[in-house]
């Protein structure tokens, strides 16, 4: 059932509570990429640059972008950069058991489904 209605529906006790809604599997992110890539016929980057650099290179950028009037959220940020670089997996337990949230697709079956919508609708 959609995590939505499950909120909508929940008991009194969880409102302005928060919940992680995920499919509940930790996914290693490069390794995900990589089968993205392979689904999609893409190049896996190869190129890695350090994490001080990163962040730099982002911070340059959300300071240029903060000079320029209009201008849409910069291609790097540090927030990404650190989302990247760091591992995090969002415990669900809390929506399981408050909620009775059970994810419906698993991270194969979602990649697989994204896969084959994009190429159905890239022209």
């Amino acid at each position: 059932m959609n995590a939505l209605v499950l909120c909508i529906n929940s008991p009194q006790n969880t409102l302005g509570k928060k919940f992680n809604i995920t499919n509940g599997e930790p996914v290693r992110l490069w390794d995900w990429v990589k089968k993205l890539c392979d689904h999609l016929d893409l190049v896996y980057p190869q190129r890695q640059i350090s994490f001080p650099l990163a962040m730099t290179a982002a911070a340059v950028m959300e300071g240029i972008y903060r000079l320029l009037p209009g201008q849409p959220e910069p291609p790097l940020t540090r927030y990404t950069v650190s989302v990247i670089a760091q591992s995090t997996t969002l415990d669900i337990t809390a929506s399981r058991n408050s909620l009775g949230y059970q994810p419906g697709v698993g991270m194969d079956e979602g990649l697989s489904r994204f896969a084959q919508w994009w190429k159905e609708n890239q022209k």
